[in-house]
C-alpha cells in the first residue's frame, strides 16, 4: 500500500490469459461516504467572558441546530467541544458527501446561530453568514483540522444512512 492509502497488484501471469494476480488500484478515501470534519477556532479574549457566551449560544441554539441536523439527512454525529481550558471551540462532525455541499447547507440553515456563535469566534467571518456562505466554507476549510495520516474509522464507511 502506498502512503496515500492507494493499493495496487500488478498483473503476474500464469499462462495464455490466466493470472495469479490483475492489475487493480483501490482507493478507499474515494470510495468513503462518511467523512469527518474537525474545526478548531480561537475564542476571543478574555476567554472566561466568550466561552460562556457561546456556552449560552450552543445552549439556546441547539434546538433549530439538531432539527437541520436531522433534516440535512448526512450528518451522523455533531458536537462542540471546549478545549484548551475554553480558549479554543472545537466543531466535530461525521457527514456524508462533499465538503463544500454539507458546509454551505448549514451557511444558509443555520446562519443566525453562526452569526451569534462567530461574534466570540478569534477571527469572525462576514455577518450575516447565510448572506456570505462562500466565505464561510472558506473559513470552516481553513479551520478544519485533518485526522492525524488521514486516518478516520467509521463501523459503516461505507453506507449513506437513511433517517426517514
Amino acid at each position: 500500500m502506498s502512503d496515500d492509502g492507494v493499493t495496487e497488484n500488478k498483473l503476474e501471469k500464469e499462462w495464455g490469459y490466466i493470472c495469479k494476480s490483475f492489475p487493480l488500484t483501490h482507493n478507499r478515501g474515494a470510495n468513503l461516504k462518511q467523512r469527518p470534519l474537525n474545526v478548531v477556532m480561537k475564542i476571543r479574549t478574555p476567554f472566561a467572558e466568550h466561552a460562556e457566551a457561546l456556552k449560552l449560544v450552543i445552549h439556546h441554539g441547539a434546538p433549530l441546530v439538531e432539527n437541520l441536523l436531522r433534516q440535512s439527512n448526512i450528518v451522523h454525529f455533531a458536537r462542540f467541544v471546549f478545549l484548551n481550558n475554553d480558549t479554543e471551540l472545537g466543531l466535530f462532525t461525521t457527514y456524508d458527501g462533499d465538503f463544500e455541499t454539507y458546509v454551505r447547507f448549514f451557511a444558509e440553515a443555520a446562519g443566525p446561530v453562526f452569526d451569534l456563535i462567530f461574534e466570540h469566534i478569534d477571527h469572525p467571518l462576514p455577518s450575516p453568514v447565510r448572506n456570505n456562505p462562500t466565505a464561510f466554507v472558506e473559513h470552516i476549510r481553513l479551520y478544519d483540522v485533518a485526522s492525524t495520516t488521514g486516518y478516520f474509522f467509521s463501523a459503516a464507511p461505507m453506507e449513506v444512512v437513511d433517517y426517514d
